[in-house]
């Protein structure tokens, strides 16, 4: 008995075929439809993280800007800067009764100036001192640790110191050559301008008030009130900076190079 014969065809081959399509047409057409949406995706989630950078980037340049307009970076360096803080004060100059800094020449009036002076020369390391690019030379410590600076502030007390001994030389009677006294005046008047380029440089935008003032009988003026309040460097922190690096500079056994000294 013969048995059947199998068909060699596969199942709808021959109605593929003679369509002319493959019987794995479709998966093709679904994965590249899969392709191009996942390209699509991709590329849209990109663009979204691009976009998102770029708005983080703006923002931080932002803030940035902000906190260099709030706190500027320094021009110059200055190894004293760690020490500078900053507080609101209120000052007078209106108050000079029992004020050590002013009035006639006494012990105590001296006193006051020469505490506030007593750190006026510091040393600095050689690195700091390189650091300062200054293009001249200073004094140096004899043992080699360092250089001999003093800070502008101090430069300042001390011309406000002579100026004040200079309004009052008669009561320190003082007797000077004339030399001596033409060395003097020269000597204030390179204090009064040192002080008012100091003030020019400093700038100080402290908001003054004004008042009526009768200098004379039935004619008040306008004049400043001498009570206001200031945002100013702590002198207390930046002074103990100082006293921490103090110099004796009139022990000149500690001061290299002396001339006529050898060393």
């Amino acid at each position: 008995m013969d048995s059947p014969k199998l068909e060699a065809e596969p199942f709808l081959g021959s109605d593929l075929e003679k369509s002319g399509k493959s019987h794995y047409t479709p998966s093709h057409h679904t994965f590249t439809q899969t392709s191009h949406i996942t390209r699509r995706s991709i590329a849209i989630h990109t663009a979204i993280a691009l976009c998102y950078t770029a708005l983080i980037t703006a923002l931080a340049l932002i803030w940035a800007n902000s906190k260099k307009c709030q706190n500027p970076e320094p021009l110059l360096y200055s190894p004293a800067r760690p020490a500078i803080t900053h507080e609101v004060r209120d000052l007078t100059s209106g108050v000079l009764s029992g004020n050590p800094y002013v009035g006639a020449a006494r012990p105590e009036l001296d006193k006051a100036w020469d505490d506030l002076l007593q750190n006026s020369y510091i040393h600095v390391s050689t690195p700091e001192y390189t650091r300062l690019a200054l293009n001249r030379s200073t004094l140096e410590l004899a043992d080699g640790s360092g250089h001999v600076l003093s800070l502008g502030i101090y430069h300042s007390l001390h011309c406000l110191k002579q100026v004040h001994k200079w309004i009052h030389r008669e009561e320190y009677d003082e007797r000077l050559s004339d030399a001596q006294f033409e060395e003097r005046r020269w000597h204030i008047e390179h204090c009064i301008e040192h002080l008012r380029q100091a003030t020019l440089c400093a700038g100080d935008t402290t908001p003054i008030t004004f008042d009526w003032l009768e200098v004379e009988v039935g004619r008040p003026l306008p004049h400043p009130v001498a009570l206001y309040r200031s945002e100013c460097v702590a002198w207390e922190p930046l002074d103990a900076w100082a006293a921490a690096r103090r110099v004796d500079l009139f022990r000149l056994d500690t001061i290299r190079g002396m001339p006529g000294r050898g060393w």
